[in-house]
């Protein structure tokens, strides 16, 4: 009797234990330092002669995907290595691609003026930034 007793309780340890890290999971998926929603993002694409300028202005972002690439992705294509949640490379946006024709063009992006130090997947953008994305030759 005492055997079986210590197995229910083993058992209903594992089932709290297992609940635990499932709720845990479920509040860790959401991004640290990140706001929830952001306001007024403007968005600015330079093809640089290859395609006209694209720009969008006062748009917003929500659920927590608020960084640099979630605007990029929320108004054009892109191609990339990795994903927006962790380890983004931008290869291409809107069919323009980085090194093409061995051209030494690539995506280069710039918030309020100044050029990241950090990935595109882990800026994160506050209201009223403006994002600027550059496909140049040099820094």
């Amino acid at each position: 009797m005492k055997k079986f007793i210590k197995y229910i309780i083993l058992v209903f340890m594992g089932v709290i234990l297992f609940s635990s890290l499932i709720a845990m999971n479920y509040y860790l998926n959401i991004p640290q330092n990140r706001e929830q929603n952001v306001e007024d993002i403007t968005l600015i694409i330079d093809y640089a002669s290859v395609k006209p300028i694209d720009r969008w202005d006062n748009f917003s972002l929500f659920d927590y995907k608020t960084t640099v690439i979630y605007a990029l992705l929320e108004k054009r294509d892109v191609k990339m290595t990795g994903t927006p949640e962790s380890n983004a490379f931008v290869q291409a946006i809107n069919g323009v691609e980085q090194y093409k024709d061995k051209s030494g063009y690539f995506w280069l992006f710039f918030v309020n003026g100044k050029q990241s130090g950090i990935g595109s997947s882990l800026y994160v953008l506050s209201n009223g930034d403006v994002i600027w994305w550059n496909y140049t030759n040099s820094f």
